[in-house]
């Protein structure tokens, strides 16, 4: 558990428009509370003065110096500007708490969920987190997942892929690279958002800011343990805590700061309380952008097979919402009610009950599922993103809209 904050000092005016049920929370969660308030202000200083240095050597030189130093390191970049070597240094040091065999672990644990994985982070995960429209801000501004849903679908399962292949968070690897990289990419938006007049900061916080990182990172562990366990996915106490562990050294790299950080999936589950606690609910940004997601679906099928299957996969898709974000949730994102949706998240818990216990007798079925898992995701991803592999580059500025979900 995070060590406890000092309450914020009566001055309830820096507590932004956004949060809901602060009270209750403080009641609750004590001093964490008032912690993850204080984050909604905070942005991530070393990334965004890396991104202006880097701006200032221009495009070529910057993204050529970046990729050799998260490739070989800080000392083969000797004459890289200072605020490049700040943030180098914050990444290389390896926390004392990183145990790289566990986080190989947690690795071949979220493999093993196959299919289902992704599908969860689909429904759940993102889902919730639409559900939360401040927080979300940030896409509808750039329209990222808006006009570009698919794409950038495609590109969040590279990211997950590259994180979760075993041993690929350690120094100069892809998960660790990539973690940086879309840590820069973070802080280029959350420069350009910071210019737009119509940025809302007393509402909404500062933009991509260290509670919302957070929230993030803990989705693409508790969210998927969660929503896994409710389509009949069985998890050790090590194995889950494995996961959260891997996500949490993921989120360091982030940026995300290490008091907003879980060790375990318990501690996880109480900042995923207070997130769902203090959240705003959805607006018609959210509406949109849940809509979006829900039609990468349909626009996916190719041949007739796939465009029979596209409508039972969406139902799937929102039946797992419903089974896990609950129906006032469902209902408050647009989501329409079908009763095959129960029905299909019935029979893929009972399926994948009866595959789980399966594998918990067969000796090697473990390994066998994680190795099996691994392969049908990487096929996945490569199939989504059509040959067009992500580079996570922090680019030049991006297109800002000049109207809060628009």
């Amino acid at each position: 558990m995070a060590d406890p904050a000092p309450p914020i000092d009566g001055a309830e005016r820096r507590v932004p428009g956004r949060v809901r049920h602060l009270e209750q929370a403080r009641r609750r969660w004590g001093g964490r509370a008032d912690l993850y308030v204080r984050m909604l202000g905070q942005g991530d200083d070393l990334a965004d003065a890396a991104v202006r240095a880097l701006d200032a050597l221009g495009p070529e030189r910057g993204r050529a110096l970046l990729d050799r130093a998260l490739a070989l390191g800080r000392e083969a970049v000797p004459d890289a500007p200072p605020a490049l070597h700040a943030l180098l240094a914050h990444v290389e040091e390896v926390p004392a708490w990183v145990d790289f065999e566990r986080l190989d672990h947690g690795a071949r644990v979220y493999w093993r969920t196959g299919p289902l994985g992704p599908l969860v982070l689909s429904a759940l995960s993102l889902m919730n987190g639409y559900h939360a429209s401040a927080a979300v801000k940030p896409l509808l501004f750039t329209g990222r997942l808006d006009r570009m849903a698919r794409r950038r679908l495609a590109e969040t399962g590279r990211y997950v892929s590259d994180v979760c292949a075993v041993g690929s968070l350690r120094r100069g690897a892809r998960g660790y690279r990539a973690s940086v990289k879309v840590r820069l990419v973070h802080a280029r938006i959350r420069v350009a958002l910071r210019h737009a007049p119509d940025w809302d900061t007393a509402a909404w916080g500062v933009p991509i800011n260290q509670a919302d990182m957070a929230a993030t990172i803990h989705s693409f562990s508790t969210a998927v343990l969660y929503g896994t366990r409710r389509l009949g996915m069985r998890y050790r106490p090590d194995e889950a805590d494995a996961l959260v562990q891997l996500w949490r050294y993921a989120g360091y790299l982030n940026g995300v700061d290490p008091a907003l950080l879980s060790a375990t999936e318990a501690d996880a589950l109480e900042w995923a309380d207070l997130f769902d606690l203090v959240q705003p609910g959805p607006d018609e940004g959210s509406l949109r952008l849940a809509a979006a997601l829900r039609a990468t679906n349909l626009e996916r099928a190719s041949g007739p097979l796939q465009h029979a299957l596209a409508p039972w996969v969406l139902r799937l898709h929102d039946g797992i919402t419903r089974a896990t974000a609950g129906d006032a949730k469902a209902d408050a994102l647009g989501i329409p009610r079908d009763p095959w949706q129960g029905r299909l998240v019935a029979a893929t818990r009972l399926v994948v009950g009866l595959a789980e216990r399966l594998r918990e007798w067969l000796p090697g079925a473990t390994t066998l599922a994680a190795q099996l898992g691994a392969r049908l995701h990487e096929a996945a991803v490569r199939g989504e993103l059509q040959g067009i592999e992500p580079t996570f580059d922090i680019g030049s500025r991006p297109a800002v809209a000049v109207v809060a979900g628009a």
